[in-house]
């Protein structure tokens, strides 16, 4: 009797297994792996754009950020489901970012996969009056887009990669990263902070490069 039982349990798992799409058994959610430093103005560094394996209708992103405060700015490529609602099978460049609460995400159009393109955000504070500075968002020697209004602050900037879902592939590789300093200097990351959320993780190759990695 427990034998046909267990043959039935088994049975009932298979059915059960195959009756539902894959992405039920992803952990939707916010996955972070990141290479980081505190207190300076901005971030650049490689990356080769790849394709990864997507958990349904969920997203995943490779991109350089800097944070102060309650703002953010950030460049690089996503795949999957843009925050406007559009889905897409193939990577796409795009920078988004908060300023004073007020979200806004840019797509900028396909990113072919196997090229590498040096990627960078950087806060202008040189100036002679008391106004805000100016954000800059850059892709390899092309400005993509300059936005005033930000405080003159240092922040937390990063090499950073981010899934909407556990079961989604992360694959990217960082190199060359960078730091500006408020006079826009630019020097080699150095005790680089790294982080990762499980099921997540990185493989440091020194504190200029790195890969983030995970499922499947």
């Amino acid at each position: 009797m427990r034998k046909v039982l267990s043959i039935l349990l088994l049975v009932l798992v298979l059915v059960i297994s195959l009756s539902f799409p894959n992405n039920v058994f992803g952990t939707a959610g916010f996955y972070y792996v990141t290479g980081a430093m505190p207190t300076q103005f901005g971030a650049r560094g490689y990356e080769v754009t790849n394709s990864v394996t997507l958990n349904g209708q969920s997203v995943c992103a490779s991109f350089v950020a800097k944070h102060a405060g309650n703002n953010w700015f950030a460049t690089g490529f996503y795949q999957g489901l843009n925050p406007n609602g559009n889905f897409y099978s193939g990577p796409r460049y795009y920078y988004d970012r908060v300023l004073l609460g007020n979200y806004f995400f840019q797509d900028l159009g396909s990113a072919p996969t196997g090229e590498s393109h040096e990627y960078g955000v950087f806060l202008m504070t040189q100036y002679p009056d008391p106004t805000p500075g100016t954000m800059v968002a850059f892709r390899d020697s092309t400005t993509l887009v300059q936005e005033s209004g930000y405080a003159k602050l240092s922040g937390e900037v990063h090499g950073q990669s981010e899934s909407h879902d556990s079961l989604n592939q992360m694959n990217y590789h960082f190199w060359s990263m960078k730091y500006a300093t408020q006079s826009l200097y630019w020097y080699n990351f150095s005790n680089t902070l790294f982080s990762k959320n499980s099921p997540y993780y990185y493989t440091k190759i020194s504190d200029t490069e790195w890969w983030a990695k995970g499922n499947p």
